[in-house]
């Protein structure tokens, strides 16, 4: 899911029944007019507290790739995740060949491994790193999550944009995030679906 998709659908949450309007006019224009800039300014720090919360409760989808490991310049044996696509945030896990555990420790981007596993393919489990949006991320952006947790992006940012204006609003798309994140916790992430609930 875009960045672009995620803003769009914040706004449609905000302003159910001006979907027509919204879908003709550009960011530029809606930064511009008066009567939607407050919301479109909010929207990128709301996704990015989003994530946070998300990244707290180890709620970010899991990645893995595998690497081989390989003698360093220092003589130890590791693992470079630089080229790693996604780029790596949090290393949750190494893995051998079969499927066991490997104690590793970080130094940059790589991951320091006992000796014995020089040579090996390693599997490393990792939670994509998150680069912050503001608004000169372009609308293309793929964000480096999985379409059901972007889905819930956008509840938060209207919890947060509404707090003042609409109390009761703000607290029950907060409530439909909080519980789509309970899903995500007890599903880990997988096969877990959404409904839009444009009457929040």
């Amino acid at each position: 899911m875009t960045l672009g998709e995620v803003r769009r659908e914040a706004l449609r949450l905000m302003f159910a029944g001006y979907e027509d309007i919204l879908e003709e006019m550009t960011f530029s224009e809606l930064y511009q007019n008066e009567r939607y800039q407050p919301y479109v300014m909010g929207i990128d720090m709301g996704v990015n507290r989003a994530v946070s919360y998300l990244s707290s409760q180890n709620l970010l989808p899991t990645v893995y790739r595998t690497g081989v490991a390989w003698r360093l310049p220092s003589g130890d044996v590791g693992l470079d995740t630089g080229a790693f696509v996604p780029a790596v945030g949090k290393v949750s896990g190494v893995e051998d060949e079969e499927m066991d555990g490997v104690a590793f420790h970080t130094e940059g981007t790589t991951l320091v491994v006992p000796f014995s596993y020089e040579g090996r393919p390693l599997r490393v489990r990792y939670s994509p790193k998150w680069v912050r949006v503001d608004n000169m991320t372009p609308d293309d952006y793929e964000l480096p999550l999985s379409d059901e947790v972007a889905a819930l992006l956008p509840y938060w940012v209207k919890s947060e944009l509404y707090e003042e204006e609409n109390p009761s609003a703000a607290r029950l798309a907060r409530s439909y995030f909080l519980e789509g994140a309970d899903r995500l916790r007890q599903n880990d992430g997988e096969g877990v679906s959404f409904v839009v609930k444009y009457h929040l």
